[in-house]
């Protein structure tokens, strides 16, 4: 199987008389969940700005649609998803966010 082609099946039952009709066809996409983004995100500060970059990571077989950015929280312990500066899961393309200093305070 190719990563990113649809295949399709059907079963046909077997016994001493023959062969049943076949099964309704059910369709099923080769692909899997991406890869983690490699290596690790990079940050660059600028100005007022925290600029975070990441690289494409390998799609599974299906195209990326989008990504999720998440801050640690100051109990160094839980992560939150940044979506007021950075909400790119709607932009597949996107390989950076800009996040304002002031709200990392």
């Amino acid at each position: 199987m190719t990563e990113g082609s649809t295949y399709q099946f059907k079963i046909e039952a077997r016994n001493l008389y023959g062969f049943s009709v076949s099964s309704n066809t059910v369709s099923i996409l080769a692909a899997q969940v991406p890869d983690q983004p490699f290596p690790a995100p990079t940050t660059t500060w600028i100005s007022d700005n925290v600029i975070v970059s990441w690289s494409i990571p390998d799609s599974g077989g299906s195209p990326i649609t989008g990504y999720k950015v998440f801050l640690r929280e100051s109990d160094d312990l839980t992560y939150s998803a940044d979506l007021a500066d950075c909400d790119v899961t709607t932009s597949p393309q996107s390989t950076s966010c800009t996040i304002p200093v002031q709200s990392l305070r």
